[in-house]
């Protein structure tokens, strides 16, 4: 596919070719992320295949950032409700400002349009996505009311429940809500972004009964070279730290008894910890391998900052929790 969608002499927006996978990985390693190859290279296939449409900026000559459109999401929620999906517009840094992210913009909802009356995109709600969204609402785009999407769903399901926060409040807070509103015996959890299945919970529920924490192993993980060194390294000296035997304390796959879920402390970075803590609390903890799967959207916000030096940081403030925590048994009383 050579297909020009725009050439006003100085921005180009044409299709992907083969050799823009490469392109898009080295610039935006070369950023401190960490980019998935294989993802860029699925972004070919599918285009060739007519299941998305991938729009690569060049600026002057050279490879300057991309957008596409995939045409018949099936996953998120508009998803198999024939509405195209923009996702993926990046620009690169120096070449901020000079409209490339209009223009690519531009091109998707042209395309979009003539295949529907309507289009969404998906965007992140990180503060690095700032410039994105304010471009966003800029154009008219409106929240599409996913939350309420979610109560919804629940409305027509007996044993759906939904929680949600008035102000973000992160991960760590999310899990500890849940876990605090959980009742059933068994809480459970897992990353939206699927790189673990949701099957393998099959594989950890044999042991819940018998375990206070079941976590997951990424078994041959379908992360770059440099994430799965900076994981290895944390965890390596995250034990020598804390003294836990966590092979892959970061695997977003793990099921713990409801009453020790409950019981955690609500301290931020508390996720990273759990088969820290639930010893600590006089539970015991089973590991098992599971699968990894390459992520399929988004970006990583993996870097060795929040991924190994906070850490760090956060496992020194484990050590003086753990030298303080309480554990006693009440033995006789009269209050009843």
């Amino acid at each position: 596919m050579n297909k020009i969608y725009w050439d006003d002499g100085q921005l180009r927006i044409r299709a992907m070719r083969p050799g823009d996978a490469q392109t898009l990985y080295d610039t935006y390693l070369s950023y401190g992320w960490h980019p998935q190859l294989e993802n860029y290279e699925e972004y070919y296939r599918e285009q060739e295949a007519g299941e998305r449409l991938v729009f690569i900026a060049e600026y002057q000559g050279a490879v300057a950032g991309q957008c596409t459109l995939l045409l018949a999401p099936r996953n998120g929620p508009w998803a198999r409700q024939g509405i195209p999906e923009i996702n993926d517009l990046t620009v690169f840094f120096h070449l901020h400002r000079r409209g490339i992210g209009s223009r690519l913009l531009d091109i998707a909802e042209q395309e979009a349009a003539g295949r529907c009356d309507t289009v969404y995109l998906a965007v992140g709600v990180h503060s690095g996505y700032g410039p994105a969204q304010r471009l966003y609402i800029r154009r008219g785009y409106l929240p599409d009311g996913s939350g309420q999407l979610i109560e919804e769903m629940c409305s027509r399901r007996a044993g759906f429940f939904f929680l949600r926060f008035v102000h973000n409040a992160g991960l760590s807070a999310a899990l500890k809500a849940g876990f605090d509103a959980c009742r059933s015996p068994y809480a459970g959890y897992i990353d939206a972004d699927l790189q673990t299945d949701p099957e393998d919970f099959d594989l950890l529920l044999p042991f819940a009964a018998d375990y206070a924490l079941v976590t997951g192993i990424r078994s041959g993980r379908k992360d770059s070279f440099g994430k799965r060194m900076i994981s290895k390294l944390a965890n390596r000296a995250r034990r020598c730290i804390v003294h836990d035997q966590a092979v892959d304390t970061g695997c977003p796959l793990k099921v713990l008894k409801s009453a020790y879920a409950r019981q955690l402390p609500p301290l931020n970075g508390m996720h990273r910890f759990l088969p820290a803590l639930i010893p600590m609390m006089g539970g015991n903890v089973k590991q098992v391998a599971v699968h990894h799967h390459p992520r399929t959207s988004g970006k990583s916000k993996f870097n060795l900052s929040n991924r190994f030096w906070g850490p760090i940081r956060d496992a020194f403030g484990y050590r003086w929790v753990r030298r303080r925590y309480l554990r006693y048994t009440l033995g006789h009383n009269d209050l009843d």
